[in-house]
């Protein structure tokens, strides 16, 4: 069973920065804001606690499984599901050696098939067979104690949530 974690604030509405301020970071941090934090952090944990069981199950890391979760949902892919390893470096924010180092483990245990569309270009990459099945079996396993971790969130508590997740990470500075 998993544990309810803190409480998500009910009715929390964003407030524009004081002039020069973080968007989302308020000028004096209130109670209201550190248990949303408080929240946020805790479905991360779980997330991350679910990822590393299940991929252990699967006998990948949990590198090996963000890279192969990049690789089936990047939004830039070909019409061939071809990704740059660029896209994977940057999403695992990785440097070149260690993204690489990582997609040749892929590779060597056929999950990954790798290619350079011609001589000297970026290095693309996409799921074979058997990594299809694998992120398969992994998703499974997450399922039940996913629904699981939904179930101690209230649904009217959602926009809040996500409104604050993508002001934490700064994703709408990023859109902006």
């Amino acid at each position: 069973m998993i544990a309810r974690g803190p409480v998500l604030p009910e009715n929390r509405a964003h407030t524009p920065p004081a002039k020069g301020g973080i968007p989302w970071f308020p000028p004096q941090p209130d109670w209201d804001w550190w248990q949303m934090t408080a929240f946020f952090n805790h479905v991360l944990l779980r997330m991350l606690k679910l990822d590393s069981a299940s991929s252990k199950a699967a006998q990948i890391t949990e590198r090996q499984h963000k890279a192969l979760v990049f690789i089936k949902g990047a939004p830039a892919s070909d019409e061939d599901g071809w990704v740059p390893l660029r896209y994977v470096r940057q999403s695992l924010l990785a440097d070149k050696a260690t993204a690489g180092q990582l997609v040749e483990r892929l590779r060597k245990k056929n999950l990954v098939m790798v290619r350079r569309p011609r001589e000297n270009a970026p290095a693309h990459v996409k799921l074979t067979r058997r990594g299809e099945k694998t992120l398969a079996d992994v998703a499974i396993r997450n399922r039940a104690a996913l629904a699981e971790l939904a179930a101690g969130i209230d649904p009217a508590s959602l926009p809040t949530m996500l409104d604050f997740m993508l002001r934490y990470v700064g994703v709408e500075e990023q859109n902006e």
